[in-house]
């Protein structure tokens, strides 16, 4: 299994490795999920870390907000 920063540095490469294995990976659909996962955790990263900031200056109405941000950003 090859890491997908890997595939990502060396993208002609492993296009050629899949035409000369005769396997059918769809490339650009696999960086395109990446991007689209990563994007998810970025968003999720910045939710937590404003949480955090209202928690810190105990503004319970702006955690609640972003407490129901998260859970239905954990949901997808």
């Amino acid at each position: 299994m090859l890491d997908i920063k890997f595939i990502r540095k060396n993208k002609k490469d492993v296009e050629e490795s899949i035409k000369e294995r005769r396997v059918d990976v769809d490339l650009k659909r696999l960086l395109d999920l990446d991007d689209k996962r990563l994007d998810l955790i970025k968003t999720t990263e910045n939710l937590r870390h404003l949480r955090k900031q209202a928690a810190e200056k105990k503004d319970i109405e702006a955690g609640k907000k972003i407490k129901d941000k998260l859970n239905k950003s954990d949901e997808n």
